[in-house]
């Protein structure tokens, strides 16, 4: 039986919206074929497992059943009164991280160091879709449409703050929508429309990240996010989803918030037929461009026909389940499939030459001697 390796949590401002994907992958995971290991990342980088955590209500009333554990290579170890016990051989790693020190690269990183294939995009992909602004600089580069923004860096606008509000407003106009550049789960997010509101926004925005990125606020838009895998050589995309909102923007109230009243009122959207061809191959573009792997979601606005690139989450919440599987036994299905491709995928890496012995440290080089 395998052991998978669900990683959750993270030194994040997301780090309990990423428990809530991680204990559901936990008991969603097919418990005839794979045997679920909890890894879970605390707020203060400390790395901790227990049985307990198959249980949400762990985190808040059993975490003095926490221990803390270490990877080395492809073995979980746990660590007690400086002794390290082994735990199980990991064989496959689910990245359920949201969010920096996390989604962002860490844990694709950490699982290539130690040679653990992982059912989740990679380091690159991983890094450059965690920025807002690389990300759309990306998407521009593909030809596809991005609503106008500029980047400011926190160390300029300290220095310059006057300049930055002038130049926003001469480039892009109120209203604005202001955005931490790393961050994700609508945090920090806010929406501007004059000079004031936006010196605020911005205020907010740097409590988060030492980037931001202001765009344009495109009133009567309709948000639209996409979700995509990789099954047999074919990119997999879902139907173009509709989530309802009463707010500005999609808020975290109402992502995680809302008792799922958001997520049942949510509706397949309703596009044109153009529109909804471009949302599926631009979904599958970007997914294809960076040779992903696993569950991603992109999100568009769309308004007055424009189908504009907003963002993709490499690690979307709840692994974007709801956009492919209506039962929690079709979500078991299609963690199954994503587990057996990252399985897959290992094998061929593993064949690939990583390290390559050429002979410059030698007998020869003397004076390297002490």
């Amino acid at each position: 039986m395998k052991n998978i390796g669900v990683v959750f949590g993270g030194k994040s401002t997301e780090n309990e919206i990423s428990i809530i994907t991680g204990v559901m992958a936990l008991n969603a995971l097919d418990k005839e074929k794979y045997n679920a290991v909890p890894i879970y990342i605390d707020v203060d980088g400390s790395i901790k497992s227990s049985e307990e955590m198959f249980d949400v209500s762990a985190f808040t009333n059993k975490k003095e059943c926490f221990y803390n554990v270490l990877l080395q290579g492809n073995k979980l170890y746990r660590l007690r009164r400086d002794k390290l016990k082994e735990i199980a051989k990991i064989d496959c790693i689910l990245n359920c991280c949201h969010g920096v020190c996390g989604e962002d690269g860490l844990v694709s990183a950490v699982a290539a160091l130690n040679s653990i294939p992982i059912a989740s995009p990679s380091l690159g992909a991983s890094a450059v879709f965690m920025d807002k602004h690389v990300s759309k600089i990306v998407a521009k580069s593909l030809n596809i449409d991005v609503v106008d923004f500029v980047k400011i860096n926190e160390n300029d606008y300290n220095k310059r703050g006057s300049v930055s509000l002038r130049y926003v407003e001469h480039k892009i106009k109120y209203p604005v929508i202001v955005k931490p550049s790393r961050l994700g789960s609508s945090i920090g997010i806010s929406v501007a429309h004059n000079q004031n509101e936006l010196h605020n926004a911005l205020d907010t925005a740097f409590e988060f990240d030492e980037t931001v990125i202001v765009e344009k606020y495109i009133d009567n838009m309709q948000e639209v996010n996409c979700a995509a895998y990789y099954l047999d050589d074919k990119i997999i995309t879902s139907l173009p989803f509709v989530p309802k909102s009463n707010s500005e923007f999609y808020t975290l109230e109402e992502k995680y918030l809302s008792s799922g009243k958001i997520l049942e009122d949510s509706t397949v959207a309703c596009l044109t037929d153009e529109e909804s061809e471009k949302v599926n191959a631009y979904t599958k573009l970007l997914y294809k461009k960076f040779d992903m792997r696993g569950i991603v979601r992109v999100d568009y606005i769309i308004s007055n026909g424009v189908v504009y690139f907003n963002e993709m989450n490499t690690v979307p919440g709840s692994l974007a389940y709801n956009l492919f599987c209506n039962t929690f036994g079709e979500f078991k299905t299609l963690l199954t499939s994503l587990i057996e491709e990252g399985l897959k995928y290992g094998r061929i890496q593993h064949k690939k030459t990583t390290a390559l012995k050429i002979g410059i440290i030698g007998e020869d080089l003397k004076f390297f001697k002490k």
